[in-house]
């Protein structure tokens, strides 16, 4: 059996718990238990929620940039310039890479 403290004006008295009292200190830390765990699953659930949804959200800006830049072939394929693809769709290609030095 556990012992219970208890503040009283005359100071701290210690007891053994009763049965009732012993089962509903055993409830409390069942309950308490149980919340934490799914607080602690829903942070997890949360987390994984955030990746994947940054995952999905990559995945569209990447065909979005495959896209535009098929698009940009296709009218320079279509004969317009780049000056005139850009003006229509507003997508401007990126730059070149650097050129490699050269090595002696």
């Amino acid at each position: 059996m556990s012992t219970i403290a208890i503040g009283t004006p005359a100071g701290t008295v210690k007891r053994d718990m009763t049965v009732a009292e012993e089962a509903q200190r055993k409830k409390d830390v069942d309950k308490y238990a149980a919340e934490k765990a799914a607080a602690e699953a829903k942070v997890i659930q949360d987390a994984k929620d955030v990746a994947d949804a940054k995952v999905i959200q990559d995945a569209k800006d990447a065909q979005t940039a495959i896209d535009q830049a098929s698009g940009n072939t296709k009218l320079l394929d279509l004969g317009l310039t780049q000056a005139e693809a850009t003006a229509l769709t507003g997508y401007t290609p990126p730059p070149p890479p650097p050129p490699e030095p050269e090595v002696e």
